[in-house]
């Protein structure tokens, strides 16, 4: 493979992790963690070729210390990829105070989980059967819409009634589904790009945030959670999955 094949190759991967949920850039991110773990000595190695046959065509010292790698810099580029990994969500960062603010004028005690891989997903559910939880909201992230259907399964074997954040949680038997009307966004991207095609810039179109919303009630997860959904929650909902 060539350097330009290999530079084709990284543009396409690239491309395609900048689409990919968290569970699949962790994946990728701590598979290159542990190839530099794993062959640390083989790239000092080629380092210090690079470096002599660099010194031989008289390179410049300072670009020499540049290009020289040592163990130290590897471990650091190590625990710069595993710090990415062990962010906090900021999608759920986001949500929490106002999912607080809410909590407070109701009266409602909460505890948070937070779960950034699908293997947590049952201890999440396991912890909350501990503390009796009478309810869940399910903050929209996109490790929740990929696992869609896991998560409903899990809410429902726990008997915990649940506010889902995407339609494939309400497609999957989710008792209520709050998501934003992505008919509606789909309306504003076509606007956006007529906007784009009469001669605006990308750049100096605003950023919008959604102002449709769609509650869905899916009474066949109502029945499976042994719940009634109250006539007058039923009445304001924009669809009802019978």
């Amino acid at each position: 493979m060539t350097t330009q094949d290999r530079a084709q190759h990284a543009q396409k991967s690239s491309i395609f992790l900048a689409a990919a949920d968290t569970d699949l850039k962790n994946r990728a991110l701590r598979a290159v963690a542990e190839g530099l773990r794993d062959k640390t000595d083989i790239i000092l190695e080629a380092n210090n070729r690079d470096l002599d046959l660099a010194r031989t065509e008289n390179l410049a010292a300072p670009l020499l210390k540049r290009l020289a790698f040592d163990r130290s810099k590897i471990d650091g580029a190590i625990a710069g990829i595993d710090s990415l990994i062990n962010l906090p969500d900021p999608v759920g960062v986001g949500f929490r105070p106002h999912i607080e603010a809410a909590a407070q004028a109701l009266g409602v005690t909460l505890t948070f989980h937070e779960v950034r891989e699908p293997d947590q997903f049952e201890g999440a559910f396991d912890a909350m059967t501990r503390a009796q939880a009478d309810a869940l909201i399910v903050v929209p992230a996109p490790i929740m819409g990929t696992h869609a259907r896991r998560l409903v399964e899990l809410a429902t074997q726990r008997k915990l009634p649940t506010v889902f954040p995407f339609r494939e949680h309400a497609d999957a038997g989710g008792l209520i589904v709050y998501d934003v009307d992505r008919r509606a966004i789909f309306r504003r991207i076509g606007h956006y790009v007529d906007r784009i095609f009469r001669g605006a810039k990308p750049a100096d179109l605003p950023v919008e945030q959604p102002t449709e919303f769609d509650l869905i009630v899916n009474l066949s997860g109502a029945r499976a959670l042994g719940v009634v959904v109250p006539q007058s929650l039923l009445v304001r909902a924009d669809e009802v999955i019978p």
